[in-house]
């Protein structure tokens, strides 16, 4: 047995006519089609279907938005996809309304859907608006299937500005090197869940970072991020001053110990003296100079702070190292480049002279002067000797006439190195004791003498 098929479309219904004698002819088909035209009509003609897709303008045509809401000053596109219709119309719903007159759809024919375009206008932030698409076909649809409409709503959000945010972490300057710790918030309740961008670059299209806080990188010179914000009912700020808050982080070099002068160590002290040190900058770079000593190079914590620096008594050779900072400039570094070393010289003080007389009871006659000249022959030191008629070694002796009938006189004797300038220490000087005794002129000039001294 031979099957004949005979396939007829009508509008979307397509309807199979099977024939199982072959002996069935024309006439025949035709009474199966009469029967088939029973079907209720809706089944046969077309129906018009309206979908509507909310399309980003600069994005790829026709693929639906995945960010939401509408912003302020922004311009989309709706597709308004709408099958067996040759025109449709749109219209705003009342109290709905955009601003000035609703646009009309426009084919377009390569992708062969009607295009809806709105600018939206500042006038229209924080509005809710909604518009209408229809369609009334007539001829070859269905009584009432050739209309179609469906309404499209949108919500437009307003633009956050700069002034709406508040930044802190940069009011004080920061040292090259460190970095900075930026916190966001906004000015206000306006702006619900707010969300902070960092930039680079007030153009920048990219931010460096997302959230309330940002922690800089390590900088070395005077830097400026740029923060936006946008929340729940609030578009991100345009990329310009009006919508990102510049927020500059100071940074201050680090000062360099070519950048001090110090004086006050030209010349070596004695031992157990003082060195007064003074500091000062080179240079007019350093504004409101602060001067900190240090005992070592890399000590964490100086022993003083201030211009001028008297030293304790030394004994030995001394290396400080003094850094500054000012109200534009940061510490130097704890090493060669940022601590000046200042070196006091220490001289050794020479030991006390000697003498070199050891008699007991040795006099000097009545009226005989007491002179370093008479003296020096009974002293003896590698160095000069001087002699003082104090303990405190400060009153030379000059000469002295020895005036009692009996009594003694005491005369002081110290060293001093004429290279150095440096002096027996007055407690280690030589103490000598001169007693005077009543002489007659044929006294021997062998025992005009004084006996030995103590060293105290």
């Amino acid at each position: 047995m031979n099957n004949t098929v005979v396939n007829l479309e009508l509008g979307n219904a397509t309807v199979d006519f099977l024939n199982n004698n072959e002996n069935n002819n024309f006439n025949n088909i035709i009474n199966n089609f009469k029967n088939l035209v029973k079907m209720k009509k809706n089944q046969f003609f077309k129906k018009m279907t309206l979908t509507v897709a909310m399309i980003a303008l600069s994005g790829a045509m026709f693929n639906l938005l995945a960010q939401t809401p509408v912003c302020e000053g922004d311009t989309y596109e709706i597709a308004v996809k709408i099958t067996n219709a040759s025109t449709i119309d749109a219209e705003w719903v009342n109290g709905n309304a955009g601003t000035g007159n609703v646009p009309q759809p426009q084919f377009d024919q390569d992708e062969e859907v009607w295009v809806w375009t709105y600018a939206t206008k500042p006038q229209d932030a924080g509005k809710v608006i909604k518009v209408r698409f229809s369609t009334n076909a007539t001829g070859e649809y269905c009584e009432g299937e050739g209309e179609a409409s469906e309404v499209f709503e949108f919500t437009v959000h307003p633009k956050s500005l700069a002034t709406q945010i508040a930044v802190t972490g940069n009011e004080a300057a920061i040292c090259s090197g460190q970095t900075a710790e930026l916190a966001a918030n906004i000015v206000g309740n306006d702006i619900n869940n707010p969300v902070f961008n960092w930039y680079a670059a007030i153009d920048a299209a990219e931010p460096l970072h997302t959230g309330a806080t940002y922690e800089t990188e390590q900088l070395y010179a005077t830097t400026t991020y740029y923060v936006s914000v946008e929340g729940s009912n609030y578009c991100e700020g345009e990329a310009d001053a009006n919508g990102r808050k510049a927020v500059t982080v100071t940074v201050y070099d680090k000062t360099i110990a070519t950048q001090i002068a110090v004086t006050g160590d030209e010349n070596a002290i004695c031992s157990g003296t003082t060195a007064e040190l003074a500091a000062s900058i080179v240079g007019n770079d350093i504004n409101d100079p602060v001067f900190h000593w240090y005992s070592a190079i890399d000590a964490a914590e100086p022993f003083y702070t201030g211009a001028t620096y008297e030293t304790d008594q030394l004994y030995a050779t001394t290396t400080y190292y003094v850094s500054v900072e000012g109200s534009n400039y940061c510490e130097g570094e704890a090493d060669a480049n940022g601590r000046k070393a200042v070196t006091v010289t220490v001289n050794d003080r020479p030991d006390a002279p000697t003498l070199t007389v050891a008699a007991e009871d040795l006099f000097i006659c009545q009226e005989e002067k007491i002179t370093p000249a008479f003296l020096i022959d009974f002293v003896e030191s590698d160095y000069d000797i001087e002699f003082y008629t104090d303990a405190n070694c400060s009153q030379p002796l000059t000469s002295i006439t020895a005036l009692l009938s009996e009594g003694s006189y005491t005369i002081y004797a110290i060293s001093k190195d004429s290279q150095t300038t440096c002096s027996t220490d007055p407690s280690n000087k030589l103490t000598i004791k001169i007693d005077v005794h009543p002489c007659t002129c044929d006294t021997p000039a062998e025992i005009q003498i004084i006996r030995q001294g103590v060293k105290h």
